[in-house]
């Protein structure tokens, strides 16, 4: 609590005005950053316009530059929030909407499955973690490339995804 308030130039009077103690600033820093990112994907993917592919690349692109930008505050929302049950809970939920994000689009792309089908909600939780992990390896450097080649790599893949289990 020191340092952020050292950090931010106040009393720490002030810090625990506004939260209890550490746990929930970094709650309402995660809801914060989450909800952001969230509305700026949203809007990058109505931006691309309607070609399915087209809408891909810019929410995959929107992502890398982020994750480019902001790897500490991604660290935050992707990592360290494993370690706290509270964090990981909403981490968790984040993932879930960007899961439901994937399979509107779906729908949106190739129509609502029938009643009782499951295979558009499975791949869209299994995208969702799989981009996950895949933007986390490239922050670590793990994969080189640029957000472009990232996000191209990353559109290929989902693609053909998107593909095969429509054919399901």
């Amino acid at each position: 609590v020191r340092a952020v308030c050292a950090r931010a130039g106040l009393h720490s009077r002030y810090f625990y005005e506004s939260f209890p103690d550490i746990e929930s600033l970094l709650v309402a820093v995660f809801d914060q950053l989450s909800g952001s990112f969230l509305e700026f994907i949203a809007a990058a993917q109505e931006a691309a316009g309607p070609d399915p592919a087209d809408r891909l690349r810019a929410v995959l692109t929107a992502t890398a530059e982020v994750v480019r930008e902001q790897a500490p505050l991604v660290r935050i929302i992707a990592v360290e929030a494993v370690g706290n049950e509270e964090l990981n809970q909403r981490r968790i939920r984040m993932l879930h909407d960007v899961a439901a994000m994937i399979e509107a689009e779906a729908h949106r792309s190739y129509g609502a499955p029938p009643p009782g089908e499951r295979v558009a909600a499975v791949s869209a939780r299994f995208m969702a973690g799989g981009l996950a992990e895949l933007f986390l390896a490239w922050l670590d450097g793990e994969l080189g490339g640029t957000t472009d080649d990232l996000a191209g790599d990353a559109v290929d893949v989902v693609m053909a995804f998107s593909e095969s289990t429509r054919r399901l």
